[in-house]
């Protein structure tokens, strides 16, 4: 009734993980309606073990995404609902890099502790990343798994502690891209993912 594009969740809810069956309700919502969830980072559970050094940006909340992420694709919920389209924070934290050790944990003794019937790559694959990273061997990695129809301008606004935001362009159009990849990146997916344009924005 808003008119709204999409919703944001933390990575978890009330200290309870995105996969809990009581949440799903939002999801059921948000593919019925057709419109996007993207997930962002809260602190951790254990933050203390972060406050040095400032790793509570570099490290936690990171792997908060990438853990709650991996819930999600092993909890079954985009087998009951293939056409839920989630964002993943940071370029997915530290996902491009652990999609292949997921797996073969899955292969080795998962199966019998997850509700899904294929690889967790294929539902970590069917989620969108945002390209809050500055750092080009992962966008590298990133794109070698999801490709860059999945990818979505980011810029971690408002915080840019990494710098000017004029940054976060710049790193795409240094990447190895045909132009058509990077206008994907740069507007083309986000515009297909939200139901928007360059006129109705």
């Amino acid at each position: 009734d808003l008119g709204l594009r999409g919703a944001e969740v933390f990575t978890d809810i009330g200290g309870k993980p995105l996969d809990s069956e009581e949440f799903w309700v939002v999801y059921e919502a948000a593919s019925a309606l057709d419109v996007p969830v993207f997930i962002h980072p809260i602190a951790p559970k254990h933050r203390e073990i972060y406050d040095d050094y400032n790793l509570i940006s570099v490290l936690g909340f990171p792997f908060e995404t990438t853990h709650a992420a991996t819930r999600l694709a092993l909890s079954g919920l985009l087998e009951k609902l293939p056409d839920l389209k989630l964002v993943l924070s940071h370029l997915g934290g530290a996902l491009p890099y652990l999609v292949g050790r997921i797996d073969d944990a899955y292969r080795m003794f998962g199966k019998s502790q997850t509700k899904i019937q294929k690889p967790p790559s294929e539902y970590l694959k069917k989620m969108y990343l945002d390209g809050a990273s500055f750092y080009e061997p992962a966008w590298s990695c990133a794109l070698g798994f999801w490709g860059p129809e999945m990818i979505l301008m980011g810029s971690d606004y408002p915080y840019g502690w990494m710098g000017d935001y004029s940054t976060c362009v710049d790193v795409v159009k240094s990447l190895n891209l045909s132009d058509d990849d990077r206008g994907l990146i740069l507007g083309g997916n986000a515009e297909k993912l939200l139901g928007t344009s360059e006129n109705n924005v």
